[in-house]
């Protein structure tokens, strides 16, 4: 009977000590977590409060009037989809865009109605975009946008779609019915992880620069159409 005591009462010491050490486990894990969110937060500042700089951010990163991201977001979006391994290889187009005559716009019918085909412009680009594109506003009157894993020629094919969806729009403004139109320059590459943005960038640039001089409302997704532009046109204002 004393062996069977004996026994039993060490098998509750054992169980007594396997239940303070999983209570010690959970208080260590709980002052590991809250150390952690500490660290992640500005010291005396409630989890709630601390959250607030990340909605900021994400509003900094976007262009207040018309909603899509900004130069360097645009950018930082580029270049986290260039490391995913499942592009690498395929097409991508980038579209230059950017509103024709906008500054007579501005000073004819008034920075209300400019605002105004700034969001219809950004509204229209949004409707062209799938999934996996991205566009940004580059400031003042230009936009962009990079199109993922687009077939040949499509690149091209959807930035006149967006060149006529926005023709195709208007606004009132003084009395008058304000139709704006927009020059798009493109340009397509192959994409791996050694792709230079900024020379993708210039080329579509100057493919849209091409545009305006050939005589705005137009796509230009090659330098063969756009020699033949600069050599024939005079260059209007923008």
């Amino acid at each position: 009977m004393n062996a069977t005591y004996l026994a039993f009462v060490g098998l509750f010491a054992l169980l007594a000590v396997a239940l303070a050490a999983m209570a010690w486990m959970a208080r260590r894990e709980r002052r590991v977590r809250k150390r952690a969110q500490q660290r992640e937060r500005p010291s005396g500042l409630p989890l709630r409060q601390a959250r607030k700089p990340g909605r900021r951010q994400r509003q900094a990163a976007q262009d207040p009037l018309t909603g899509i991201d900004n130069r360097r977001a645009f950018f930082i979006q580029a270049e986290a989809m260039g490391a995913r391994e499942t592009l690498g290889g395929r097409l991508v187009a980038w579209l230059m865009i950017d509103i024709d005559a906008f500054k007579t716009i501005n000073d004819r019918h008034g920075h209300g109605v400019g605002d105004v085909i700034l969001r219809q412009v950004a509204d229209a680009l949004r409707a062209t975009l799938r999934g996996s594109d991205i566009a940004g506003c580059f400031g003042g009157d230009a936009f962009c946008a990079l199109l993922f894993d687009v077939q040949p020629g499509e690149g091209t094919l959807r930035a006149e779609r967006l060149r006529q969806r926005i023709e195709a729009q208007s606004v009132g403004g003084n009395g008058e019915v304000v139709m704006a139109t927009v020059s798009i320059g493109v340009a397509h590459t192959r994409w791996d992880r050694r792709i230079d943005l900024d020379m993708l960038m210039a080329t579509a640039d100057r493919r849209l620069h091409a545009a305006k001089r050939g005589g705005r409302n137009r796509v230009v997704a090659s330098d063969v159409d756009a020699a033949a532009m600069a050599a024939v046109a005079p260059r209007p204002a923008a």
